[in-house]
């Protein structure tokens, strides 16, 4: 997503969190719904375009350091309620 790439992603674990609105989500399990989604973004150029420009908001949604920094308050916090 970072890089405007359109996304097809797992629809499950933590990807639909994750990919949002911004990709196509599948089956990983269904090499069927895998092929219809590469066709889909092969056939239909505007689809393509509309998912590269959501994929690039949602990725700036994540950062390393914005997960350095929620881990480290979470660890405030918790070292906080022991003591």
């Amino acid at each position: 997503m970072q890089s405007g790439c359109p996304v097809i992603a797992s629809k499950t674990g933590a990807m639909p969190e994750v990919v949002g609105k911004a990709g196509l989500l599948v089956d990983p399990d269904s090499p069927e719904q895998m092929g219809q989604a590469i066709l889909r973004l092969a056939e239909e150029p505007d689809l393509a375009r509309q998912l590269s420009q959501l994929g690039l908001a949602q990725a700036k949604k994540f950062s390393w350091e914005k997960a350095a920094r929620e881990t480290l308050t979470l660890f405030e916090q918790v070292t906080e309620k022991r003591h």
